[in-house]
């Protein structure tokens, strides 16, 4: 079977999402921000409607922009607000109830001058 009949077959599977979610959490804690999204991407795939993955996700970008952002260009800090931006209207989208997306969202926009 090809892979995209493999994807649409694909029952989503919201415990693997959750537990996911969780191992993410904890990575973001212990400051491995490129854990954490993996997990977070992972959990995105096995339930792409799980929206603390998606959420965390832009919030765990948002992190890693702001520790890195002094060892970047101007150009690279604005493609990866872009990319954060991006997350963000996706998780928002997800998850309207979720007012720390919210604002990181709002916090983005300015930035970019949007």
């Amino acid at each position: 079977m090809g892979f995209i009949k493999k994807l649409l077959k694909a029952e989503p599977d919201r415990a693997k999402a959750e537990k996911l979610v969780e191992k993410g959490v904890e990575r973001a804690r212990k400051g491995d921000l490129e854990g954490a999204l993996k997990h977070y991407r992972d959990a995105q795939r096995a339930d792409p409607s799980e929206p603390l993955a998606r959420v965390n996700e832009g919030l765990a970008l948002l992190d890693r922009f702001n520790r890195d952002k002094d060892k970047l260009d101007e150009y690279d800090r604005k493609e990866r607000l872009r990319e954060i931006r991006s997350a963000l209207e996706d998780a928002v989208d997800y998850a309207p109830e979720q007012l720390g997306a919210q604002r990181a969202l709002l916090h983005v926009r300015r930035r970019l001058g949007d």
